[in-house]
């Protein structure tokens, strides 16, 4: 293995053919860990009949090839053969498209150069760091060197911006380009750590740069057509009037009237005769603060209350009904046949439907008028409030003066 990095790296060799190669189908992914900074591809011996690892004889007959990280972008893998045979494609018009890209920001610059100053960034799939200072330039770094001498544009250099799918670090292709005349000093740009949400494969760079601008303020735009005219609150006599005595003028004038003319004065009229709308004022100018926002909640909440309650014209009124059914509830008793009620359970339904608690008896004790009385002043209170109602009549007195809850769980 160090031979062939060796040749890959001391020797500069951008690809490197692989033949005899002794890996299984199950061990091809060993050659990222082995070949970190390069890419690959390889087929094994058991390619078409993947052998397990507890079957697997003396290695033999495999074949690869692996290329180096920085020329990744000019080569294709092709899926051509058997397991004896691999391919891949380069692709002869990738410079050429990259200088062509550079050509068209080449007039864009300077078509509005000098008036403008400019900031190029993006992924350049080009490194053009520091690292190759004292290695031969490619065809792309050299033409990416001479666009930036010929447009004025200048980068502050980052640390590697992109990561290979095996974890490491290995191209600076990120960059942000400027004109010369801003300072460098005061837009420096830097590579951005530790960002958790990032799942791309480049790290973001950030940079600042020194503006001026000027505020404008954004004046109202006046309103360019007519207001509609409120016929009703004109007196159609008079408009009539001065129609009819304009159509007169212009008549006398010539005999046949011109639409124009007619036209300009119509709109004379109306414009005599129509009031001219004041402006709106102006939105969102009152006073805001949180106290404000507090007292406006409150209010919400209130009038929520207030119809759950189902509207009660005051609170006093609402309080007035639930002390009037504590007075009823506490000086009332029921007849010996309207207190047996084994077969009922006291229940908000059976409170508001008062018949259900009647012994349907001639009898005059008065219960008939008492239980009425009760569904009529409940109807009255709000949800809230039944609870209260309920435990004042569970607690209601018999002649017994036990309270009817404690006479139906007796009876049970």
């Amino acid at each position: 293995m160090d031979c062939i990095k060796d040749i890959l790296f001391k020797e500069n060799s951008k690809i490197v053919c692989l033949q005899e190669h002794w890996l299984f189908n199950f061990e091809k992914n060993s050659l990222d860990e082995l070949f970190p900074e390069c890419e690959w591809t390889a087929k094994s011996v058991d390619e078409l009949n993947p052998i397990g690892p507890t079957q697997r004889p003396r290695g033999y007959g495999g074949v690869a090839i692996l290329w180096r990280e920085d020329i990744k972008h000019l080569i294709e893998r092709l899926e051509e053969g058997n397991e004896r045979i691999v391919c891949v494609k380069g692709s002869k018009y990738v410079n050429s498209e990259f200088n062509d890209i550079l050509d068209q920001l080449r007039e864009i610059i300077n078509k509005y150069y000098p008036k403008y100053q400019f900031v190029l960034c993006g992924d350049w799939n080009c490194d053009i760091s520091s690292r190759f200072q004292n290695i031969k330039l490619s065809e792309r770094q050299a033409a990416m060197k001479n666009f930036l001498h010929e447009t004025n544009l200048a980068y502050n250099e980052t640390d590697v911006t992109f990561i290979h799918p095996n974890g490491q670090e290995v191209s600076t292709i990120d960059y942000i380009f400027k004109s010369k005349e801003i300072d460098e000093d005061l837009n420096l740009t830097k590579r951005l750590d530790m960002l958790p949400a990032n799942t791309s494969d480049h790290h973001p760079i950030y940079t600042t740069i020194q503006c001026h601008f000027e505020s404008k303020i954004k004046t109202a735009e006046k309103n360019q057509y007519p207001s509609k005219v409120n016929w009703s609150k004109i007196d159609l006599e008079k408009y009539q009037t001065e129609i009819t005595n304009k159509i007169n003028e212009l008549e006398a004038k010539e005999k046949i009237i011109d639409v124009k003319d007619l036209t300009n004065a119509l709109t004379v009229v109306q414009a005599k005769f129509s009031k001219k709308s004041k402006p709106h004022k102006q939105k969102n100018t009152h006073i805001w603060n949180d106290e404000i926002a507090l007292v406006l909640l409150n209010n919400k909440k209130a009038l929520f209350n207030w119809k759950e309650d189902g509207k009660p014209k005051s609170a006093s009124a609402r309080n007035h009904h639930m002390l009037e059914l504590s007075h009823i509830l506490k000086n009332s008793e029921l007849c010996v046949k309207c207190r047996s009620l084994e077969k009922l359970e006291i229940s908000t339904q059976l409170i508001l439907d008062a018949s259900a608690l009647l012994c349907n008896c001639q009898c005059k004790c008065g219960c008939t008028d008492f239980l009425h009385l009760v569904e009529y002043i409940s109807r009255k209170l709000c949800f809230a409030l039944h609870i209260r109602r309920n435990t004042l009549l569970l607690t209601l007195p018999t002649n017994k003066k036990k309270g009817l809850l404690a006479t139906t769980q007796s009876k049970a």
